[in-house]
Parts: structure tokens; C-alpha cells; sequence
């Protein structure tokens, strides 16, 4: 599933309107439905904002980066109200990742795949490791 269709899923899901989401977006409907209808480039930062108004999930985001041929309409995670869970810094800093070196996005993956108990400790280690460097 591309960018595009999912944000049109997802603003269905949210029940919003192309005007009122527009409104949101501060963007034209003629834009939004260019969005919607791939006749236009939706920004990183764009996309980061419509997940915030319609309540994409953060792992569906991040999947729609990574895998977009595996995000299926049977498989969307149902749309969570209007989502505060994207932080300017964590969106910014991913963004800004994947910009300078998509093989970040890689290594991510492979960390995601591993099972909770084996994340934690990198997690740690990582956090002490930064520490650290400052």
C-alpha cells in the first residue's frame, strides 16, 4: 500500500472529510485530494501531520517508511483519535534520519523484529552509551 492510499484510508477511517481535513492541514482540498490521489508529493513533515489528525498509529507510520508493500487495508490497525503520540522532537529526529541515511531504517527493522525482552537491554545500553558521549 502506497503513502497515498493510506492517508486516504486513514481520513475515511478518521471520518473527516477532504475539506475539513484540508481545514486541519491548513492545504487546499484541490491539494489534499492530489495527495490522495498520488497527482502530487506528499512531504515527510506532510505525512507526520496527517497522522497526528487522523490518528495513524506511530507503527503504522514507521511502516509506511519501511515496508509500505506490506501494509494491506485488512491489515490497518484501526484509526485512534487525534493523535498527540508524534512529538516534534521524535518526528523531526526520524525524519531527519531517513533523510541523511535510509540504512537507519534497516537497522530499526531488525531491532523491531527482535522479541520485547531482547529490546529492552539494547535500549539500556544505547541510553548509557549516549549518556556517555555527552
Amino acid at each position: 500500500m502506497e503513502i497515498y492510499q493510506l492517508i486516504a484510508q486513514y481520513r475515511d477511517m478518521s471520518g473527516m472529510s477532504q475539506i475539513e481535513a484540508a481545514k486541519e492541514l491548513s492545504i487546499t482540498p484541490s491539494a489534499l485530494s492530489k495527495y490522495e490521489n498520488n497527482n502530487a508529493q506528499i512531504s515527510i513533515k506532510m505525512f507526520v501531520q496527517m497522522c497526528k489528525i487522523y490518528g495513524i498509529p506511530k507503527d503504522v507510520f514507521i511502516n509506511a517508511l519501511l515496508h509500505p508493500e506490506e501494509l494491506t487495508i485488512r491489515n490497518l490497525p484501526i484509526a485512534k483519535e487525534k493523535s498527540d503520540d508524534y512529538d516534534e522532537f521524535s518526528t523531526d529526529h526520524i525524519l531527519e534520519l531517513y533523510k541523511t541515511n535510509p540504512i537507519y531504517f534497516q537497522y530499526f527493522h531488525v531491532f523491531n523484529e527482535l522479541p520485547a525482552d531482547k529490546q529492552e537491554p539494547f535500549i539500556q545500553m544505547l541510553k548509557s552509551f549516549i549518556a556517555f558521549q555527552r
